[in-house]
Parts: C-alpha cells; sequence; structure tokens
C-alpha cells in the first residue's frame, strides 16, 4: 500500500530586502533552511534584490526578485528627467501587492524595516502577516518606517522582535501595543572549531597580520561605521597606549569601510594617535570565521545594534564579550556571566575591561565557555526556529479581523488599487 504524501499545513510568502551576506538575510536563510526541513508548510522567497545568497534561497523554494522592467526603468527614467514622481504601480510595494494577490497564499512573513513600505502595502490584503524587526529606533528612523508602522497595524500585523530592546522601542517609540510583539532572540548554527585549529588559526593569523606570537587579540567584525562604534574601538585602543603602555593587547576590525570617507578617516586617526602597528583594519574577508576564531576577545563597540549575529558566533568560539551598556542586544545576551558590560561610550573603561582578562587568563576562559554554553543552549536555529513556526500558527488559528475592518493604508489606497 503506497502512503499519500501528508497534505501541506498552508503557504508563506517571505518577504526580504536582499540576499548579501548580512544579518538578516542570513537569518531568513537559516530559518527556511530548518522550515524545510520540519515543517509542512509550503513557501515562497520574494526579494527586492538579489545578492550572492540569491542561489541558497532558490535551492528551498521558488525565489523571486522583484527588479524593475526595462520598461519600468525607462519610465523611471523618463519622469524622473522630467521632474515627475514615477507612477506608484512601479515601485517594490505595488509590484509585491501584485505578486501576492497572483498566488494563493495563507500567510505573509515580512523580513526587516528595510521593506516597510512594502510590509504596509501587503498588510491591507487582510492576510495574517508577521513583521521580523531587526532594527532598533536610529535605523528605524532612518527608513522613515512610522507611516508604514501605523498602516500595517490596522490590519492583522504582528511583530517578532530581535531582542527585549527591539521591543522596548517598538512599545516607547512608535506606541505598537504589546500584545501584537513576540520576542524571539536571533540565532546562528555554530560551527565547531577544536581547541587545537584554533590554536594553529591563532599563529597563522598572527603571522599574516605582523603581530608578537603572544599578542592578545581583540577583534570586532561589521561594517566601518559609525553605529558600529569604529572610532570608539580605536579610542579604546588609543585609551590603552595612554594609560597601560606595555600591555600587549592588539586590535583587529573585521569588515569593510560604509564609505571610503569613512576609511579615510580611521586611518588618518590611527596615523595621529601612533597606532599603525597595534590596531589593524583588515577589510572584507571570505573567511571572516577564521580571523574570530583567533581572537582573545570580541569586542562588540557599537553604539547600536539589535541582537547582532556575529556576537553569536564569537560566543560559539567560547570568546568572552565586552560591550557597552544602552546599545540593544548585546548586554542583553553578556549579562553577569558572558562578559563585560561598561557604560555607554566609556572607552577607558572598556580598556581596563581588557587589562583585566588579560592579566586573568582563567577568568577570561571562565567568561568565554560561559557565552557558549548560553549561545548552544538557547541561540541557536534549533531552539528559536519551533517558537517562530509555533508564532505562525499561533497567529492562523486567531479570528480575522472583522468584515469592513481593512482599511486602506497611509498611501493614499494607491498601492492595494493600483496593482490590480
Amino acid at each position: 500500500m503506497i502512503r499519500a504524501e501528508p497534505r501541506p499545513a498552508g503557504k508563506i510568502l517571505f518577504i526580504g530586502h536582499e540576499a548579501s551576506r548580512s544579518g538578516a538575510p542570513i537569518l531568513l536563510l537559516q530559518l527556511l533552511q530548518w522550515l524545510k526541513r520540519n515543517s509542512r508548510w509550503e513557501f515562497e522567497i520574494l526579494l527586492k534584490n538579489g545578492g550572492p545568497l540569491e542561489p541558497d534561497f532558490a535551492a528551498l523554494a521558488p525565489t523571486t526578485v522583484l527588479k524593475p522592467s526595462l520598461a519600468e526603468k525607462i519610465l523611471g527614467r523618463l519622469c524622473e528627467a522630467a521632474g515627475w514622481k514615477t507612477p506608484a504601480r512601479f515601485s517594490f510595494p505595488a509590484r509585491a501587492v501584485r505578486f501576492a494577490r497572483r498566488r494563493k497564499f495563507n500567510f505573509i512573513y515580512v523580513n526587516t524595516v528595510a521593506v516597510a513600505e512594502a510590509a504596509a502595502a501587503v498588510s491591507a490584503l487582510g492576510l495574517p502577516l508577521i513583521w521580523h524587526i531587526h532594527e532598533l529606533p536610529f535605523v528605524i528612523e532612518s527608513f522613515g518606517a512610522e507611516p508604514s508602522f501605523r498602516a500595517a497595524g490596522r490590519h492583522r500585523c504582528h511583530y517578532l522582535a530581535a531582542s527585549e530592546s527591539v521591543k522596548h522601542g517598538l512599545l516607547e517609540k512608535y506606541a505598537i501595543p504589546a500584545e501584537k510583539i513576540r520576542v524571539i532572540h536571533e540565532f546562528i548554527t555554530p560551527v565547531p572549531v577544536a581547541i587545537e585549529a584554533r590554536i594553529a588559526i591563532g599563529k597563522s593569523v598572527r603571522e599574516e597580520l605582523s603581530l608578537p606570537a603572544g599578542a592578545f587579540l581583540a577583534g570586532m567584525c561589521g561594517t566601518v561605521e559609525w553605529r558600529k562604534g569604529a572610532d570608539w574601538f580605536v579610542n579604546t585602543a588609543r585609551n590603552l597606549a595612554t594609560e597601560f603602555p606595555g600591555s600587549e593587547i592588539y586590535f583587529v576590525w573585521i569588515g569593510a569601510a560604509d564609505s571610503q570617507q569613512t576609511q579615510r578617516e580611521i586611518d588618518h586617526d590611527i596615523e595621529l594617535s601612533g597606532l599603525r602597528g597595534r590596531v589593524k583594519f583588515i577589510g572584507t574577508k571570505t573567511d571572516s570565521q577564521r580571523y574570530l576564531a583567533a581572537l582573545n576577545v570580541f569586542v562588540l563597540s557599537s553604539r547600536e545594534d539589535p541582537f547582532p549575529l556575529v556576537m553569536l558566533e564569537a560566543a560559539a568560539l567560547s570568546l568572552p564579550i565586552v560591550c557597552f551598556n544602552q546599545t540593544g542586544g548585546g548586554p542583553e545576551f553578556v549579562g553577569h556571566d558572558a562578559g563585560l558590560v561598561v557604560e555607554y561610550g566609556d572607552t577607558p573603561a572598556l580598556a581596563k575591561s581588557l587589562v583585566r582578562l588579560v592579566g586573568d587568563p582563567a577568568w577570561c576562559a571562565r567568561l568565554g565557555a560561559a557565552a557558549r554554553q548560553k549561545l548552544t543552549g538557547a541561540y541557536t536555529v534549533e531552539t528559536q526556529a519551533p517558537k517562530i513556526l509555533g508564532y505562525i500558527e499561533e497567529i492562523m488559528q486567531r479570528p480575522s479581523a472583522a468584515p469592513g475592518s481593512v482599511i486602506a493604508p497611509a498611501f493614499g489606497g494607491k498601492y492595494p488599487d493600483a496593482c490590480r
């Protein structure tokens, strides 16, 4: 007797901003990989822009990058040249609505505020929707997402917050009702690295970067920019050189600058501070994990960071984490056992924390071990993805909005009507 395949639980549309090797797309990819293995849900993926992870998404489900057609590009250029607004129907939100209407979806899942207007537009279709917010207020404001929050909130929109700090921002800054927000922390799939391999990697990286064999490496990984605290990273090294001139602590930043001007400014500070041999900004590395594995401590120098995946990757490598308070998810994860938290912007205190870690290797190792234990116990795809699936299915069971309660979003109603 041939056993029939179980029927799909339904069909979800996942909307993302791009397929880059950055936090939100990587997290979405890992979630979808888990769903593919562990659920009966079918899904499709809709992206505003492509990127290197496109083939990985496409291997899981039908993936569409909604690039403007040639005719739309030409019309857009003509409108721009004439000083006119491009017709709303050619925008990504309008095209996303048309895409969703043509297929029979039961649920919509929107990833990040980078597609805020699309979230508001598709919410007017009346389907249950989760909007996964990975951002804190500073970034949210840069995307101008407040009108989209108001519009989506009129419909069946629920919010998935990447950390308690993100939830606090949604509550306090945007007055989103607490009952519409669920906190499920970010997660990774940890890559095991044996201690013998880490020792060999550390030696190799120090030789590559022309650093002393016994150098204590404090590192950060991310875009070199103001929000990530690249200047605070350099200031911490300057404080060390001034207050603790005999320390053998060296600084390594993995990641490219957001602009040539930013990198010129950082290089200028390093040069005039006499830190050329002490601080290394090594740019983007395809094997960034190798450089993380060479570190002794992870320095989360960010001014604002919701719950950075690279922090979790550092924890997976048993690295203690030092960070500033009031910056987002870093202090939430570190707590009192996985590293050290100092006052916001207090780079002298951060420098002293590093000196304390160098001076007590056993304590440093205990903090790193606690960070790894915390990560493997609660912040992996295997622990968090089931919670997200549970939230989706919980929302699906809730009664829909009453007839007539679905109203047009804050775009003058143009997206739904323009997309028929």
